[in-house]
């Protein structure tokens, strides 16, 4: 289990604007679990509204996202993975314009050479 709180004053001492980009809080949770070959687990994470500008004119809105995940060892050497990114499929910007992606899900197949 991890968790992580980031609590910033990201103010421009010369002019008292929030930085752009930096959020005031940021948290994050995470969780694994094993289970003989399975390995479950998640990650919450949230951010704060932030500017992207340097004026703060342009407001980028808080976000939170949920990714889960799922590991099968089927021996030493070989797992599967099965993963699901932004599993409420949130729209959100990290950059004025640039739409990050919806829900995902990939599946991974991982071959270890010894």
């Amino acid at each position: 289990m991890h968790a992580n709180v980031d609590a910033l004053n990201p103010r421009n001492e010369l002019n008292g604007k929030q930085l752009a980009r930096r959020a005031k809080t940021q948290i994050s949770l995470g969780a694994d679990y094993a289970m003989g070959a399975w390995l479950l687990g998640g990650n919450v994470l949230s951010v704060g509204k932030r500017y992207d500008d340097a004026k703060n004119t342009v407001a980028l809105d808080s976000y939170t996202t949920v990714d889960l995940f799922a590991n099968y060892a089927v021996n030493k050497d070989v797992s599967v993975q099965m993963k699901i990114n932004n599993l409420a499929n949130k729209a959100y910007e990290t950059s004025y314009g640039f739409n990050q992606a919806g829900r995902t899900a990939y599946i991974t197949v991982r071959y270890a050479l010894q």
